[in-house]
């Protein structure tokens, strides 16, 4: 003979099992629900306690104690987000969103220019030009001194005849 324990147990275990079955019955056919209100779950939730009725082995009385649970859940569910949603439209914490979007715009703003300096940089060193270098035709100039010189034709770049500078620009 089970100890009323046992009992205890067999019945827990039988009201998760019909927990479980119900909660994804109400997902299955909430899958095909388009809004989902408080309204709509709970006739969602009493047709899934309806269909499940005639079901041997499934007492009524447990079946309804699932279904009023589940249904004061999601009230719940939907009051406290309801109370998150009104404490988030207070004008306070509207400005501080805002404070904290000009923030990371700030921020990103500022990471964007340390960027683009990187790249002009870079770019910038690509268009240097060193002594020694073969460059067609054109003008150049020191980066050191800002002489310029003249080349009209293709060949090594001199050294700067007034600096001794090695890094040269073409100008345009």
């Amino acid at each position: 003979m089970p100890t009323h324990h046992e009992e205890d147990k067999t019945s827990q275990d039988s009201l998760t099992s019909l927990y479980t079955r119900c909660l994804e019955e109400i997902r299955r056919r909430l899958d095909q629900t388009a809004m989902l209100t408080a309204d709509t779950f709970q006739a969602v939730a009493y047709a899934v306690r309806d269909s499940l009725a005639n079901t041997s082995g499934v007492r009524q009385e447990d079946l309804q104690q699932v279904i009023d649970t589940m249904v004061r859940r999601w009230q719940q569910v939907l009051t406290d987000s309801e109370q998150v949603r009104h404490e988030l439209l207070t004008p306070e914490a509207m400005q501080a969103l805002a404070e904290h979007g000009v923030s990371l715009l700030a921020h990103l703003a500022g990471t964007v220019k340390t960027l683009a300096g990187e790249v002009e940089s870079r770019l910038q060193r690509e268009l240097e030009y060193r002594t020694g270098t073969v460059v067609g035709s054109g003008n150049f100039f020191c980066t050191q001194c800002d002489k310029e010189i003249r080349k009209s034709n293709s060949g090594p770049l001199p050294p700067c005849s007034r600096c001794h500078g090695t890094v040269f620009r073409r100008r345009v």
